[in-house]
């Protein structure tokens, strides 16, 4: 059994036009990760903190004490930065994996840009994580520093995942969401 947590850290303060368009977006993508990795047995914290709020040398302080096996990142377009500056605080230890959109469709970038980074994954990371906390290192669906190539992973069937648990109190969620329609971001 592994222990992972699953990061969405803050977007970058590009615009603030982005900001509102894209932040209060519910983050589907790590929740599902989070419940396909907790059905398989293994510890999981979830962190969404455009949700939390968490200053980012807490959350690197916390992610660095927790006794984690993997740390997982996601990025997307508008969290490149804030994401790749907290990934350069964690310390030596556990495996630092990125995904979403943004990691694959550039992983060579992202480890240019983090030392920190061991693995990307391209593509739906359900069972290329589900492998990597199960202990495997060369796992189809990652790129590694030293691999450089992904093979792809089959699609995943969503009628196979599991139910997604909602560990947020409901008030907070509610507050967050409180003006926005509908916004899902998937990934």
């Amino acid at each position: 059994m592994s222990r992972v947590a699953l990061i969405f850290e803050r977007f970058d303060p590009v615009s603030p036009v982005l900001r509102i368009l894209t932040a209060r977006v519910e983050k589907l993508g790590i929740e599902t990760l989070g419940a396909v990795l907790a059905c398989r047995g293994h510890e999981v914290t979830v962190i969404d903190n455009e949700l939390e709020g968490m200053p980012a040398a807490s959350l690197a302080a916390s992610l660095n004490e927790g006794g984690f096996d993997i740390v997982g990142f996601s990025l997307n377009s508008g969290n490149v930065d804030s994401t790749l500056a907290l990934a350069r605080q964690i310390g030596p230890g556990p495996l630092v994996v990125f995904g979403g959109v943004a990691a694959s469709l550039h992983p060579l970038q992202v480890f240019e840009e983090c030392p920190r980074a061991d693995v990307v994954v391209v593509g739906e990371g359900e069972t290329p994580l589900s492998l990597l906390a199960d202990g495997l290192r060369e796992v189809p669906g990652t790129v590694t520093r030293d691999s450089q190539v992904a093979v792809p992973t089959p699609p995943v069937d969503l009628d196979s995942l599991p139910p997604l648990p909602r560990t947020q109190r409901i008030e907070d969620v509610q507050a967050f969401f409180a003006d926005t329609v509908a916004a899902v971001q998937v990934s």
